[in-house]
C-alpha cells in the first residue's frame, strides 16, 4: 500500500519544485567551492602542505561547513513542498477518508522525502567528482571516502527529516516551518562545534563527514565519531518517526 502511495506522490511531485530542490545542496556546495578554489587556490595549497595532506582531503573538509547548512535547508524546503501539495488542494480530508491507515499515509510522505534527500546525496557524489577533476585535485581519488562524504551527511539527517515533515504537515502556513528549518540549520553549525551539543540531531550533517581536523596536531584525520553519529541518526530517526506517525494517526484533522 505504501508503495502505491509513494508512486502517486512521485507523480504529484513532478508538478512541483521538488526536483530542483534535490539539486539544491550539491549545486550550492559546488558554487561555493568553485568560488573558494578560484579566489583562494594558493591558500588551499598552503593548507594542504601545512596539514600534510592532499587537495582532495582539503576539499572534503572545507565543503562540510556549507553542506551542514544546505542539507537541513534542502530537507526543510522538500518537506514543505510535499506537505503543501496537499494543503493547497485541501486534499488532506480526502486522503484521511481513504481506507488507509493514517500512520501509513505519514510513512508514505516520509518515504518520498527520504528518497528525495538520498537522491540529493547521490547527485552530490557526481558533482564532487566533477569538481575534483575540473580543478585537478589529484590523481589519487579517494573513491570510497568521496562516496561516504557525499551520502552519509544526508543519511545522518533522518531526525531532521521527520521533524520538518511533521511540522510542515501539522501547520498549514509553511512560512513557519521554513523559518524554523532555516534557523535550526544555522544553529546546527554551532551545535556541531561544541562537545556538549554535538549530539543534537541538527549537528549530525556536519558530524556526518568522514574528515575531521585534529585541533592538537592541526592534521586532518578520519572522523572517529562517524559511526556513532550514523547509529544515533537511525535510532533517533526511527523512534521519532514512530512517534510522529502515531501522533499523525491521532489527529482528527490536518
Amino acid at each position: 500500500m505504501i508503495r502505491h502511495m509513494i508512486r502517486a506522490d512521485i507523480m504529484k511531485a513532478r508538478r512541483t519544485v521538488l526536483v530542483p530542490i534535490v539539486f539544491l545542496a550539491p549545486l550550492l556546495t559546488f558554487l561555493y567551492e568553485c568560488t573558494n578554489f578560484l579566489l583562494r587556490i594558493e591558500v588551499m595549497i598552503h593548507q594542504a602542505e601545512e596539514k600534510q595532506t592532499g587537495l582532495w582531503q582539503i576539499f572534503l573538509y572545507d565543503k562540510q561547513f556549507i553542506l551542514s547548512l544546505t542539507i537541513p535547508l534542502s530537507i526543510t524546503l522538500a518537506a514543505s513542498v510535499i506537505a503543501n501539495t496537499e494543503h493547497q488542494g485541501n486534499a488532506w480530508k480526502q486522503l484521511l477518508a481513504l481506507p488507509i491507515k493514517r500512520s501509513s499515509l505519514f510513512l508514505g510522505k516520509f518515504a518520498l522525502l527520504f528518497l528525495a534527500i538520498c537522491l540529493s546525496g547521490v547527485v552530490s557524489y557526481f558533482v564532487y567528482l566533477l569538481f575534483g577533476l575540473f580543478f585537478d585535485l589529484g590523481d589519487d581519488i579517494p573513491w570510497m571516502q568521496l562516496l561516504g562524504d557525499s551520502v552519509l551527511p544526508f543519511l545522518c539527517s533522518i531526525p531532521i527529516m521527520v521533524f520538518q515533515l511533521y511540522l510542515s504537515i501539522s501547520i498549514k502556513n509553511q512560512s513557519f516551518a521554513i523559518l524554523t528549518g532555516a534557523l535550526s540549520s544555522m544553529a546546527g553549525l554551532f551545535f556541531a562545534l561544541s562537545p556538549l551539543t554535538k549530539w543534537i540531531p541538527w549537528a549530525y550533517p556536519l558530524n556526518g563527514s568522514t574528515v575531521r581536523l585534529n585541533y592538537r596536531t592541526q592534521h586532518l584525520i578520519l572522523n572517529p565519531d562517524l559511526m556513532y553519529v550514523l547509529i544515533c541518526s537511525f535510532v533517533i530517526g526511527i523512534f521519532s518517526l514512530t512517534v510522529a506517525a502515531w501522533l499523525f494517526a491521532r489527529k482528527k484533522e490536518v
